[in-house]
């Protein structure tokens, strides 16, 4: 029995080291399969990146791997075209997905039971992670998500594996499957899904990968001429924002701050072991001091916004708050006359009621939003996601201007 991975990545590095070596245990070789998405190159080359293969970190993770590591680098049309491509490429009777933000940890006799078994494809518990040793949950009963993640390659083919794959498509579409085999029925691992401890660096990658996929179908609301218009390359776009404006409008992205709302959801406490979790705690904090340096860097230099589009700033942790907040406000100074803002902090808790939405007080001053911001909420219950949300709206009419925090 000889099993394959195939990763799809791209400059996607803050939990990569981590996640592989979660499964190496399990793997005989690992393709890579690495570059960008042909609508979004333009966009990489002129943000001075190569479209074709991932920054040094990538690769310094994966020369110390210790398996045979083989690599595919090239432009992809999208993503179904690259996942094909790295399971083709994979040489083992059984091929495992990979991905760069999941942590893997192995049922060993329900492992050992799929591959006695002669299912086709065998699945993993997947829950989101939210802070450490608590997941995303519907209630605290129900079964935990589950995704596909390895496949017998003798029965699954590389265009009917991406049939059992959660993937981000807008504009594209998955290629026609005859049959979809059942699947082993108990997941055999436990996968901390840790997407949205990214670092700024690696997630308003993500943040652009999403906001541009759906840009590709919907247009761009918010750019004159380009509504309700697919946008078949990103070129378009950067003629009328420059990619430097674009990049500082996704640092205010919820993906970048790892925000979400987590809806009707409830938290549930980890069901890892103490050891299994500590492996968690350092890429937690490596997350929390991104999020302290983003903050830090809006205080430093102007960022370009744009008017009426949400801001994120996360004030989780105290120094986060710090950085941000001093004598009990936050003082932003935009490039223009404020006309009106809107300030709401979204606290996620630990116990019910899970999640609530409080109202800032703004009093806007020309050029100067001060907002009054709560050291502590009344009556609050532990907190481990405090996010503002701000949306500022200008009196001129240029749409995209520059704020810092003062």
């Amino acid at each position: 029995m000889s099993v394959s991975g195939y990763l799809s990545i791209y400059n996607d590095w803050d939990l990569l080291g981590p996640a592989l070596r979660s499964v190496l245990p399990l793997l005989d070789e690992l393709v890579v399969v690495d570059g960008a998405y042909s609508w979004m190159a333009a966009f990489q080359e002129r943000i001075g990146r190569d479209p074709r293969r991932s920054e040094p970190p990538v690769h310094g993770i994966l020369q110390k791997l210790g398996i045979p590591v083989r690599y595919i680098s090239a432009i992809w049309p999208n993503e179904i075209a690259k996942r094909v491509a790295g399971y083709r490429a994979c040489n083992g009777r059984y091929i495992l997905r990979v991905d760069a933000d999941e942590i893997a940890s192995f049922n060993a006799s329900t492992l050992e039971h799929f591959f006695n078994s002669g299912a086709a494809v065998a699945e993993v518990e997947i829950p989101l992670y939210v802070a450490p040793g608590w997941v995303q949950a519907s209630d605290q009963t129900a079964q935990f998500p589950r995704a596909a993640f390895l496949f017998d390659s003798k029965q699954i083919s590389a265009e009917d594996h991406l049939q059992y794959l959660w993937l981000v498509l807008e504009a594209d579409e998955r290629p026609p499957s005859a049959r979809r085999l059942p699947v082993f029925p108990d997941p055999v691992a436990f996968y901390a899904h840790l997407t949205a401890w990214r670092t700024p660096h690696t997630a308003i990658q993500r943040a652009c990968f999403y906001v541009l996929n759906w840009h590709r179908k919907f247009g761009v609301p918010w750019v004159d001429g380009l509504q309700n218009k697919p946008l078949d390359d990103v070129a378009t776009l950067l003629k009328q924002v420059p990619p430097q404006a674009f990049l500082d409008i996704m640092l205010g992205h919820e993906l970048v701050t790892g925000h979400y709302n987590i809806g009707n959801s409830v938290l549930r406490a980890m069901p890892l072991s103490s050891s299994q979790e500590a492996i968690l705690l350092p890429l937690h904090r490596q997350y929390q001091l991104g999020q302290k340096q983003l903050n830090e860097a809006l205080r430093a230099r102007p960022r370009f916004f744009r008017c009426g589009l949400p801001i994120c700033i996360d004030l989780t942790d105290q120094e986060n708050f710090a950085a941000i907040v001093h004598d009990g406000q936050a003082i932003f100074e935009s490039s223009a006359q404020i006309n009106a803002a809107k300030a709401v902090m979204h606290y996620v808790f630990t116990c019910s009621p899970w999640s609530t939405q409080v109202n800032l007080d703004c009093v806007i001053k020309g050029n100067f939003l001060h907002i009054k911001i709560p050291d502590r909420l009344d009556g609050e219950k532990n907190f481990v996601r405090r996010v503002i949300e701000l949306h500022i709206w200008l009196s001129t009419g240029e749409k995209i201007q520059r704020f810092i925090c003062r």
